[in-house]
C-alpha cells in the first residue's frame, strides 16, 4: 500500500483529489494538509510514501523549506506548466516528479505510484520544460544538468536505458545522447567509469 499525504489550501480540491486516489486500491490518502506551516509540522510524524503538493501561490515556498527539512520524503508536484528555471530549481532541490493539472485522473495515477516506489516521473509538458532549461547555457559546462543527474542516479540503481526513458518520459535515444553528454563532463569513457567517478566526485549516495 502506497501512503499518500496531499497539500492544497483549497478543500474542494484536496477532497477531490483525495477521492480520485482513492478509487486505487493500492493508495491511500493518510494525510490532508492545507498550508505550509501544518505541512511543516505534521510531516514528519507520518510514514508517507509521496507527498502530493498541489503547487499553487506561497506554497513554492513550502516545497523548499519541505524539501530542506525533510530531505527525505518523496515530494509530487501537481501544476501547470511551470517556467523552466523554476522546474530546474525544483528538481535540484530533490523533488521527485511532476504532472500537469493537463494530465488525465490515470497519468496523475501512475505518477504517484511512480513516485511513492521512489522513482521520478515527468509529464510530457514538464519535460519539456526541463529540456528547455538544459538548453539555456549550461550544455558546455562541467557541471550536470538536472536531468543528467537523474538520469545517472538510475543508472545507478541499474535501470536499463529503456527503462530510464519510460520513467522520465524520454525516447530511449534522448537517454543515450545524456548519457554520452555525463561521459563527456566526467571525461569518462564508459558508463562504469562514469558512475565510478561521480561517486568520487560526491554525485551518487550509495
Amino acid at each position: 500500500m502506497i501512503r499518500v499525504g496531499i497539500l492544497q489550501p483549497r478543500e474542494l480540491y484536496r477532497s477531490g483529489l483525495k477521492c480520485l486516489l482513492a478509487g486505487s486500491q493500492d493508495l491511500a490518502v493518510v494525510l490532508e494538509l492545507r498550508s505550509e506551516l501544518e505541512a511543516l509540522e505534521r510531516v514528519a510524524g507520518f510514514d508517507l510514501d509521496v507527498l502530493l503538493v498541489d503547487l499553487a501561490g506561497s506554497l513554492l515556498s513550502a516545497v523548499r523549506r519541505l524539501t530542506h527539512e525533510h530531505p527525505g520524503q518523496n515530494l509530487l508536484i501537481l501544476t501547470d506548466r511551470p517556467a523552466e528555471t523554476e522546474l530546474e530549481m525544483l528538481v535540484r532541490l530533490g523533488v521527485r516528479g511532476f504532472v500537469s493539472r493537463n494530465n488525465s485522473a490515470s497519468e496523475l495515477i501512475r505518477a504517484v505510484r511512480a513516485v511513492g516506489q521512489g522513482q521520478s516521473f515527468f509529464c510530457p509538458e514538464c519535460s519539456a520544460s526541463l529540456a528547455s532549461a538544459v538548453n539555456l547555457g549550461r550544455r558546455d559546462s562541467g557541471e550536470l544538468s538536472a536531468r543528467e543527474q537523474l538520469i545517472l542516479d538510475h543508472t545507478a540503481r541499474g535501470l536499463t536505458i529503456k527503462e530510464i526513458a519510460g520513467v522520465l518520459c524520454l525516447s530511449p535515444r534522448t537517454v543515450e545522447a545524456l548519457r554520452s553528454s555525463i561521459m563527456r563532463k566526467l571525461s569518462c569513457r564508459n558508463v562504469m567509469e562514469a558512475l565510478q567517478k561521480a561517486r568520487q566526485k560526491g554525485l551518487l549516495v550509495d
